[in-house]
């Protein structure tokens, strides 16, 4: 999944090694006991799952984790599964309609059976699931020599201890069982003295089991997750884990992740079994729909009946959601509450609420609408993947239809690429304000200059043709410079932005207005002063007619020639500066790290140096181009937008009173900084991230 490898390890009480050897070694003669085991593995999973062994020796596994590692167990043990499945009656292709009945895995179920045919007459119906949903239907066990003794309250408890200390290492735990039934044996009866975890009355064949063995399979947790986490956090991302698994599994899990920590715990938090959990840091699914709903009495209208279903109660939900960093053993449709109730929780509203969590539990509720991104890899995470804001499907591990209603795609199944989908996302939120900063800035720039000119010389200074290359510098060749700015680590330490913050942030009204007025300046200044450039090398007979664009050879005058390059020039210096949003003081900083910017920045100077020199009448500019001396006063006073930005700066840090610093979003639910201590989907791919991944970016990635 998204937190880990997907390469099981199979582990037993006894050891910690290759299990299947140690067993296969311990017990070597006593079929009775391994066949139980190994068959049982090998009938009772799916076709999908196998496994093989390249010509290096590599094993590639291919199905669900889970049932692969059980395959390699019994492999270990000396059953091969292909064998096995071909061989008996009710399993093998040709007979498995006939002769076997299989009772498919869900989430409502948490266990899967198959029934096979026995040589001696009636079937044998191998069971395995959670420790927690086997261990009850069982009433007996295999012992030594294939011996079934009746299953004691010691007994008992001795493998309840085995499940919680499995549980506690971050193991799914598997209990394995089986029952020898009649021939005559009715698939459909039910069993009321036992229930299926959602409730429904469990099939009697699966009732009354021998139980063979409890497995505890562990997937190593990917190095990266942790430290990805920890970024989350930081950027202000909130990780919560919404899993299938036990939820002592999905705590040790959660702990291992960093999205449990000591301040979630009473005790010492590096002792598992002494540390205790806190109220509502993590439950069951059944638990949390208990807490944040309600059974009421629903009529269908089409049909007229009245039945029971659940209704969410907004005003409970929000007492729990601030706290909750685990949820286990829940179903999809848990998911899809979660999503819907944080997109409708109005917390941020209630100020005494989020002053209370502030007080008493270090949680900052971040002050805006919460924004959700869920992963998923099942067909029944559809829901949950579309009412989500951001729904991030598994690319490997997905289904088809898990991934039409994704909007993102994760093509190795890794939590970490969910942060690179932050910080990309974010980057083009970043990218989009450095365009418009430049774009506006120009247009504020060209409409001041417009006006000027029409009311006192009845022209604006620059020229039509002058405009429509303008126009091409400021809407393609800018919009690429800046859009291809590569994301940087910066981008992942600082708070994220409202759903109601502008996109034109206070500083770039600043950056803007600032470089217009020195633009305008400079622009009004050569147009009413410029005849006096004498030192310039600006003879009379180049000075404008009465400020007209002709000269008085009647050719267009040198004078709106240095206008006309000067204020493109001022344009592509003070692009420079639009690469940077915050105020920073090194504009150059990154740029060699960006070669599409370096590169069309270059390309654009040539274009306007061509154009002023050489273009002539075509492009509204002298025939004799610009002098050396001319052409130095254009980019010195073009380049002076580089040191103004830095007047700008010292000018808009002290009016606004702004210290751009990184968020610590930990304790913060979704988006916002929170305590430097940090308070606190997923487990084989199944998470829920709180807050925008990516600001209000994340609008753009769901069109990307």
């Amino acid at each position: 999944g998204a937190w880990t490898l997907q390469t099981g390890v199979v582990h037993t009480a006894a050891a910690e090694e290759k299990i299947g050897e140690v067993l296969r070694a311990k017990l070597a003669g006593d079929s009775a006991v391994l066949e139980p085991i190994g068959q049982g593995v090998c009938i009772n999973t799916m076709d999908e799952s196998s496994f093989s062994v390249e010509s290096s020796g590599q094993i590639k596994f291919m199905g669900q984790p889970t049932e692969c590692a059980l395959l390699k167990f019994a492999d270990d043990l000396g059953f091969n599964f292909d064998t096995v499945r071909s061989t008996t009656p009710g399993r093998s292709k040709t007979t498995v309609k006939d002769e076997g009945k299989k009772f498919d895995y869900s989430s409502a179920r948490k266990m899967m059976s198959w029934a096979v045919k026995r040589d001696e007459g009636g079937y044998r119906i191998y069971c395995k699931g959670g420790g927690e949903v086997v261990m009850p239907r069982c009433v007996s066990v295999l012992a030594q020599g294939g011996k079934v003794e009746p299953l004691t309250d010691q007994g008992r408890t001795e493998a309840e201890d085995v499940i919680s200390t499995f549980a506690s290492e971050a193991m799914r735990t598997i209990a394995m069982a089986y029952r020898d039934l009649p021939v005559d044996v009715n698939w459909a009866d039910l069993d009321p003295a036992q229930t299926q975890p959602d409730g429904s009355p469990a099939f009697a064949a699966e009732c009354g089991l021998v139980l063979v063995s409890v497995v505890g399979i562990e997937d190593p947790l990917r190095d990266e997750v942790p430290p990805a986490i920890e970024r989350c956090y930081t950027a202000g991302i909130d990780v919560r884990m919404v899993t299938g698994d036990n939820l002592e599994t999905a705590i040790a899990i959660a702990s291992r992740c960093g999205i449990l920590r000591a301040e979630h715990f009473t005790g010492d938090f590096s002792n598992a079994k002494e540390r205790k959990i806190k109220p509502f840091r993590a439950m069951t699914g059944e638990e949390f729909r208990n807490h944040v709903s309600v059974l009421k009495v629903v009529t269908d209208p089409a049909t007229g009946v009245a039945k029971q279903e659940r209704v969410i109660v907004q005003e409970e939900f929000d007492k729990v959601w601030p706290y909750l960093r685990v949820m286990a053993r829940c179903d999809p449709n848990d998911k899809k509450v979660l999503a819907d109730g944080l997109n409708r929780s109005l917390v941020c509203e209630n100020k005494e609420l989020c002053a209370r969590f502030q007080a008493e539990e270090g949680i900052t509720i971040f002050p805006d609408r919460q924004v959700v991104a869920m992963t998923g890899d099942g067909t029944n995470d559809a829901p949950a993947l579309k009412r989500a804001d951001v729904g991030f499907a598994m690319g490997i591990a997905g289904t088809p239809t898990a991934k039409d209603a994704a909007d993102i795609i994760l093509l190795d199944d890794n939590f970490a690429s969910i942060v690179t989908a932050a910080k990309w996302g974010r980057n083009v939120y970043d990218s989009i304000q450095k365009f418009l900063q430049f774009q506006l800035t120009v247009n504020i720039s060209a409409l001041t200059l417009a006006t000027i000119g029409a009311l006192y010389v009845q022209h604006s200074p620059l020229s039509a043709t002058q405009l429509l290359w303008l126009n091409l510098l400021m809407d393609s060749l800018a919009s690429l410079a800046l859009a291809t700015e590569p994301p940087h680590e910066s981008q992942l330490t600082r708070p994220p932005v409202n759903r109601s913050t502008s996109i034109i942030t206070p500083r770039m009204w600043w950056n803007m207005l600032g470089q217009a007025f020195y633009q305008v300046l400079v622009v009004v200044g050569l147009m009413f002063e410029g005849h006096k450039l004498a030192h310039w090398e600006l003879r009379q007979e180049d000075v404008a007619d009465g400020m007209e664009f002709l000269d008085k050879t009647h050719s267009y005058s040198r004078q709106y020639t240095i206008i006309f390059n000067t204020y493109v020039l001022m344009q592509l210096f003070n692009e420079v500066n639009c690469r940077k949003l915050l105020g920073e003081s090194n504009v150059f900083e990154g740029i060699s790290r960006n070669p599409y910017f370096v590169k069309i920045w270059l390309a654009t100077i040539v274009l306007q140096c061509l154009f002023a020199q050489f273009g002539g009448a075509a492009v509204g500019c002298s025939d004799r181009g610009l002098s050396p001396g001319q052409w130095l006063f254009c980019v010195l006073v073009s380049a002076g937008t580089i040191p103004w930005q830095q007047v700008i700066n010292w000018v808009a840090d002290r009016a606004l009173a702004v210290v751009e610093t990184p968020g610590h979003g930990g304790g913060v639910m979704k988006f916002g900084p929170g305590k430097k201590t940090m308070n606190m989907k997923t487990s084989m791919g199944k998470a829920s991230l709180s807050r925008s991944m990516s600001d209000h970016s994340q609008r753009s990635i769901r069109l990307g």
